[in-house]
């Protein structure tokens, strides 16, 4: 039957219906007062009926109200009241406040035995008029059983309290566990779990001197339902789960009073109390966490006294060490048994527990002292900042040692604390605990560790004041370079220096971008500004031939290049040495359509085997051949020959320099290392059976673009205008737009994209924007500002 809510009277006994007849009668005796409705009195009336499926006696079935607290994913069920049913099974609760509540039962118990699977009502409003709620009708429940053991003598375990907790879907894909029911096992250690309805479970065990552990094996004192090993348990109502066994292991304990140093016998409330036991990874051994309780506050009820400042930790039979820690005040300087600074220290002692027996460790802990501050920013509200204090030991500071206190601010009072400290003197560490991109720094407003201000803390005191404002981070790095010519170490100007970014698809192939290109100057050095956090290669070129191009470091084909990494803030030196080499330059005054195959051979390779081919400006027939690697003469031919597909055949005449036909013939020109052969103008002859084939393009010197990113932000989605301006013309190609891992195209037209970005999870993000270039246009990468996705 369904949960539904209904304000009508359903099936109310006569009880119920007497009580407001008489409520009635006693307003004509003690006047209006008495005949007010109940939620004029405090509340109003929730009532119903548990009914079981099949029929039966439905009587004494615990009824419970819950109330749920907050919203959205901080909504919860919380315990209001509960009652038991009468002999038809009707139930009903007086005086519930206006909210929002559910009914739940498990029916009737039979000798701590259940029949039947708890059942919940739909959640349903209170509202100021009373309210019935539909039938809520229980079936039969699964049941989970085995049989408890001492894991250290293999007895039958009695008294162990045996717990069946139902996962639910929590937030971040974890689980949220809720104790859904509970048995004691017997004399013979046997114990059985009744009433469960379909779901899945996670056994938990707990018993005296003994550790608690979950189903299968799986010690967890932190009780976290999360904790990996734990094996789930699905039942499929009225299905019956047998031979869960568990051996528990035996126990002892460590416990204590943990007082105040400064007033005599005074124990302390909320003391963290936690045991370190020694393990050996991967044969490194360190004191590492077990688990750790709090001590004990003094109690305001009479009848259930406490001893403030006492604590008791159960603990596997082994090794420990114990630390006491004020953590959530800061009002106590940390110690570890005996009176140790850490858990290392040479002095510390080594408590051994065993079964079934208590080891005594109090401590007396000394008044620490403060530190406090705030910390802003001028990019904005609303973000975190993480604190640390690290402390002077010995005269000397140890950062790798870590911070002895750590504390967090948040707008909008940005306010800090960091407490528990002895005294001494500290640096202070503020970073960006959010996704501001926040510089971190020291106090006082220091860029390094080493040139942060020491701040003294005297115990028991405040030290006020240790504020800071944190600034954008940087998101951009600097190449500079300085390129010489090898052997003089003379200082090259004009020396073109190209950088190209390095990228790594989603298929994880690696692919280079041009970026940026600039000429060095007078003193032969260059700067370039780029996006930090990326790999980029860079080529030198002397521009007029001579000098040999090389990439860095001194390699000649890019494949061989070192890879650069440039950090947001960071400036990074990659100096050159470029080798002279010769170069032939001269004019082609021939009005030839497209460029011919200019190249160089050495006087005397006879055989033609290695040409050094050159560049032509077809708009000015200005040439250049560089790169030779020799002083010496060299012979130059001007016609594409039989090199080309559908070139000069083999009988047309050649084109040397000076109109020679053959290479035997060609006039000599002298190549000087290090300078340009300046040769005359030369008229060409078209070749005499077949026109030239056309040579490669010139080289183009590309300009950089400028790139703007604008980003409209709206739910679950982002539109996102990009503009590629350049000095020669209007850029053409393609954009890519980088989110997280997934890459999206735009093709510009007019220097103009546009992309719609959906599915976007919410929170602040930034795009990376590739612009590819085109001919006359280098690739630039930019990264807009960060959009808030709602």
């Amino acid at each position: 039957m369904s949960s539904s809510v209904s304000t009508a009277e359903a099936r109310r006994p006569l009880a119920p219906r007497l009580a407001i007849a008489l409520i009635a009668a006693l307003a004509l005796v003690f006047g209006p007062l008495a005949a007010l409705p109940a939620s004029a009195v405090g509340g109003v009336t929730v009532d119903g009926y548990i009914a079981l499926a099949p029929a039966a006696d439905p009587t004494n079935s615990e009824v419970t109200l819950e109330v749920q607290t907050g919203t959205g994913d901080n909504a919860y069920w919380s315990y209001s009241n509960s009652t038991f049913t009468d002999v038809e099974g009707y139930y009903s609760f007086d005086g519930v406040e206006d909210g929002t509540y559910r009914i739940s039962s498990g029916g009737p118990q039979d000798n701590g035995t259940y029949a039947y699977g708890i059942g919940e009502s739909a959640p349903f409003p209170v509202a100021g008029d009373n309210v019935s709620i539909d039938d809520l009708t229980l079936t039969p429940g699964g049941s989970i059983s085995g049989t408890t053991t001492d894991d250290d003598n293999g007895d039958p375990l009695a008294g162990v309290r045996v717990i069946a907790h139902r996962l639910l879907d929590g937030p971040d894909g974890l689980f949220d566990q809720r104790l859904e029911r509970e048995a004691t096992s017997d004399g013979d250690g046997a114990y059985s779990i009744t009433g469960l309805r379909s779901g899945t479970y996670r056994l938990e065990f707990q018993a005296d001197n003994h550790v608690t552990e979950y189903y299968n094996d799986v010690v967890n004192p932190s009780n976290d339902v999360n904790t990996e090993g734990i094996e789930d348990i699905t039942i499929a109502a009225p299905e019956a789960k047998t031979d869960y066994d568990a051996a528990l292991t035996p126990s002892g304990t460590i416990a204590g009073t943990v007082k105040d140093a400064d007033i005599d016998g005074v124990g302390i409330g909320g003391v963290t109390v936690t045991a370190y036991q020694l393990v050996d990874t991967e044969g490194v051994s360190s004191w590492t966490y077990v688990t750790s309780t709090t001590t004990q506050t003094a109690s305001e009820d009479p009848d259930y006294p406490t001893v403030p400042g006492s604590y008791s930790l159960t603990l596997p039979i082994g090794d420990y060490r114990i630390g006491f820690s004020d953590e959530d005040n800061g009002n106590y300087v940390q110690e570890f048994y005996d009176d140790q600074p850490t858990v290392d220290s040479a002095g510390a002692t080594t408590l051994t527990v065993a079964a079934a027996e208590t080891e005594t460790a109090d401590a007396v802990l000394a008044p620490a002292g403060h530190i406090t501050g705030t910390v802003t920013s001028a990019e904005g509200e609303n973000f975190s900042a993480c604190v640390a204090a690290y402390p002077k030991v010995d005269g000397d500071y140890d950062l790798a040692a870590g911070p002895i206190a750590t504390g967090q601010s948040f707008g909008s009072s940005y306010e800090y604390s960091l407490g528990g400290l002895p005294t001494g003197d500290y640096r202070v560490e503020f970073t960006d605990c959010g996704d501001e991109n926040l510089a971190s720094q020291y106090w006082d407003n220091a860029k390094t560790f080493a040139d942060a201000t020491d701040v003294p803390v005297d115990a028991g005191v405040d030290t006020p004041g240790i504020d800071a404002e944190l600034v954008a981070a940087p998101t951009e790095g600097h190449l500079v370079g300085t390129v010489t010519e090898a052997g003089t170490h003379a200082k090259l100007a004009g020396i073109q220096v190209f950088v190209e970014q390095k990228y790594i698809d989603e298929g994880g192939d690696v692919d280079w971008s041009g970026v940026d290109a600039q000429a060095t100057g007078a003193s032969g050095t260059y700067d370039f500004t780029l996006f930090g956090g990326e790999d980029y290669r860079v080529k030198f070129t002397a521009l007029d031939g001579t000098h040999f191009s090389e990439y860095y470091n001194d390699v000649k084909f890019a494949e061989d290049a070192d890879d650069i990494p440039v950090a947001a803030g960071a400036e990074v030196t990659r100096d050159a040495e470029l080798a002279p080499s010769a170069a032939i330059t001269g004019t082609l005054t021939f009005p030839i359509a497209n460029p011919t195959c200019i190249r160089a051979y050495s006087a005397g390779d006879t055989g033609l085997t290695t040409p050094y081919y050159g560049e032509l400006d077809p708009g000015n027939g200005a040439y250049l051949i560089g790169e030779l690697p020799t002083t010496g003469n060299y012979k130059v031919r001007f016609d594409c020959g039989g090199l080309q597909s559908g070139g000069a055949s083999a009988a047309a005449a050649e084109n040397w320099y000076l109109n020679k036909t053959s290479f035997a013939d060609a006039t000599l020109v002298p190549g000087v290392i290090g300078a340009a052969t300046g040769l005359q103008p030369v008229v060409t002859t078209p070749p005499v059976v077949v026109p030239p084939a056309p040579p490669a393009p010139p080289a183009v010197v590309k300009v950089s673009p400028s790139v703007k990113v604008s980003v409209k932000a709206g739910k679950k989605k982002a539109t996102l205008t990009i503009t590629v301006r350049a000095s020669n013309g209007t850029p053409t190609g393609k954009v890519s737009v980088k989110v997280g891992k997934k890459t999206y195209r735009v093709t510009l037209k007019n220097g103009k994209g546009k992309l719609t970005i959906k599915k976007l999870k919410k929170g602040k993000i930034s795009f990376k924007v590739v612009y590819s270039g085109d001919a006359k246009v280098l690739g630039k990468t930019v990264k807009s500002k960060k959009v808030k996705i709602t």
